[in-house]
């Protein structure tokens, strides 16, 4: 049983970003097609502090499991569906922000950042799709312009 509260919202602000996206003629979508490789993750990790630790994992099928470690409200599995609109705009945004062009890590001043701050927590994303895989490791106290900002539509946000 879903509780109401963090894992609600934390599914809805997740999806909202995506919401304003049109999602006609993206080369990720092959006949409109959702690929059947398909798999979208999203972790934030623990920080000095009472930050949300959790995990989504998104499949093609629009099944989308949710682990809440610390901080969060539904603590340990719980599970969603989605609808093959809301991941056909997911992928529209991994697209637009061309996901497979940023670094791999947004950490410290030789990713680009341009002021760091202690005791943050990170975000990791990543996507498969039609046979490629990429991951990014942000870390929130790196501020790296454009990119991580490109990255604020995907994470959750307290």
């Amino acid at each position: 049983m879903l509780k109401n509260g963090l894992f609600i919202f934390a599914f809805g602000i997740f999806f909202l970003s995506f919401a304003v996206l049109d999602t006609k003629a993206q080369s990720f979508l092959k006949d409109n097609e959702i690929p059947k490789d398909l798999v979208i993750t999203l972790e934030r990790t623990t920080c000095f502090g009472n930050c949300a630790a959790y995990k989504l994992i998104i499949d093609n099928t629009g099944k989308v499991v949710f682990e809440g470690y610390n901080f969060t409200e539904t603590k340990g599995k719980a599970e969603k569906i989605v609808t093959q609109e809301q991941l056909k705009r997911m992928i529209v945004y991994f697209e637009k922000v061309r996901f497979f062009e940023l670094n791999d890590k947004y950490q410290d001043e030789k990713d680009g950042c341009t002021w760091l701050v202690t005791d943050h927590p990170s975000e990791i994303i990543s996507i498969q799709i039609n046979g490629k895989t990429k991951e990014i490791n942000h870390y929130f106290g790196c501020d790296a312009g454009n990119p991580t900002k490109m990255l604020g539509g995907i994470r959750y946000k307290n």
